[in-house]
């Protein structure tokens, strides 16, 4: 079969595949332009131990072992900002009343991930900015208490930190033109295979 044979199906149905590639495109942008805006709150977790001051002039491994320690106690830091009852402390200061569904969900949208050896960075993405921020303080704010309470008997030198005195707060909203465009692409594609099952089927 030469390709303008191939090709005759396509180009008498031209409006049909125009059409449905131009609904997808247009269905695409209307439901993307009618999602809520989210709010994307991000804050940097700094892991140190302070290292015991040096008696005299004595070189002491002391800063070096200091490093070393917060390196390790970064993971445990970590562990803290993702485990639920660290989560169920922040969200408690933020909503006093929650009810569980709604915990679940703010739960879910609670990220943390080690970006280098001391650092953590920790984000939560909401619909409202202001509580995002908040909750990103209060995640901060109960790693401190269960660390503080657990260095009650452990190494009182280790310390948490917000490298920033407030979390950056960053607008997400939809890529319309974007989504428009790759269903678009998508309604073109599937109104050729119709057209080809169609006319060879």
């Amino acid at each position: 079969m030469e390709l303008r044979e191939f090709l005759k199906p396509f180009q008498k149905n031209i409006g049909l595949i125009l059409g449905v590639s131009l609904f997808f495109g247009a269905a695409t942008y209307l439901v993307s332009a009618s999602l809520p805006l989210k709010y994307r709150a991000s804050a940097t977790v700094y892991v140190q131990r302070v290292a015991d001051e040096s008696k005299g002039n004595y070189f002491t491994y002391e800063g070096y072992y200091a490093q070393k320690a917060a390196q390790e106690y970064a993971d445990t830091v970590l562990g803290f900002l993702q485990s639920p009852d660290i989560i169920h402390r922040a969200v408690q200061i933020v909503y006093p009343k929650l009810d569980e569904a709604r915990f679940k969900k703010i739960q879910k949208s609670i990220r943390a991930e080690k970006r280098a050896p001391q650092l953590v960075l920790v984000t939560v993405t909401l619909p409202n900015g202001g509580e995002a921020k908040q909750l990103i303080s209060a995640l901060a704010q109960a790693a401190q208490e269960r660390a503080k309470l657990l260095n009650q008997s452990g190494n009182e030198a280790m310390q948490i930190d917000l490298l920033a005195s407030e979390p950056l707060l960053e607008e997400i909203r939809p890529h319309k033109g974007l989504n428009s465009v790759v269903a678009s692409g998508v309604g073109f594609v599937l109104a050729c295979i119709i057209v080809w099952l169609k006319e060879y089927l």
